[in-house]
């Protein structure tokens, strides 16, 4: 079916966004492998296998699908969900511009960190638990659930835990300027394909969470960037506001951070 040709579709946003008359938008198979961190060969397929849904139909020579199964196909996959309104998902990479925070974005966050019970709010980057009372790092009770934190008005944010299972956050301070990645942001990001990053609380720097085994972080120089990696004993505070081309999953990247912190890479 040439979708083109139908009176539901009224309009094209930019190269890869499309919605229907009734505001919902149509996925593309490059917006979704951006939202999967995956390759459109990967996409193609899983249609062959049909362990996707085919295409709704095409666009000029642009397959798209519903969100509806979009959202079915990334869920057992631990991605998020298409975003439902027009902003709400950056669009492509737009060079190295990065989003300004927005509380709205909150559910960009993984669901793997989502699933685990270690979170907290915090007041001025202190953390603490709903209640307003103070949370501790070794203190698993003092923790809760990703969605109490969320629902929670307490304090400025959420925080989450890192307790040494091998979740691992590389932070990089002052490499956003006037809401562009420095040089040597992009040379680290780059080194850390396919896994979950986002803008800090200030708007000037960048958290990278992957998987690593870090048993004593520390703080360094690279690429003419101060990074901190944080593997255990530590809370950080989580925006959700996810950079733009990556997906909200976590990769293994052992081998670089060793690399990092000795000063190989």
């Amino acid at each position: 079916m040439i979708l083109e040709h139908q009176p539901a579709v009224t309009a094209v946003r930019g190269p890869l966004e499309i919605y229907t008359e009734a505001g919902e938008r149509l996925w593309t198979a490059e917006s979704i492998a951006e939202l999967a961190g995956c390759k459109v060969a990967d996409l193609d397929v899983n249609v062959s296998s049909h362990q996707m849904p085919a295409p709704l139909g095409t666009v000029g020579r642009t397959r798209v699908w519903s969100s509806a199964d979009v959202d079915a196909w990334l869920a057992p996959r631990g991605c998020d969900q298409a975003p439902e309104k027009p902003g709400d998902q950056a669009s492509a990479r737009l060079g190295d511009q990065v989003p300004v925070v927005d509380a709205e974005l909150g559910d960009q966050v993984p669901a793997k960190l989502r699933a685990l019970r270690r979170w907290t709010r915090h007041d001025h980057k202190r953390p603490i638990m709903t209640n307003g009372e103070p949370a501790w790092v070794m203190d698993p009770p003092t923790w809760t659930t990703y969605a109490q934190a969320k629902a929670s008005t307490t304090g400025d944010g959420l925080s989450f835990v890192l307790d040494g299972d091998g979740i691992v956050v590389l932070d990089l301070s002052h490499c956003v300027i006037d809401g562009v990645l420095t040089p040597g942001a992009r040379a680290i990001l780059d080194l850390l394909p396919g896994t979950y990053a986002e803008l800090s609380l200030s708007g000037h720097g960048v958290h990278v969470f992957c998987y690593a085994n870090v048993e004593k972080g520390r703080r360094f120089s690279s690429h003419g960037v101060t990074i901190q990696v944080c593997g255990t004993g530590r809370f950080l505070t989580v925006t959700g506001n996810r950079l733009p081309g990556r997906p909200s999953v976590l990769a293994e990247h052992g081998t670089v951070v060793r690399a990092l912190l000795l000063g190989a890479a």
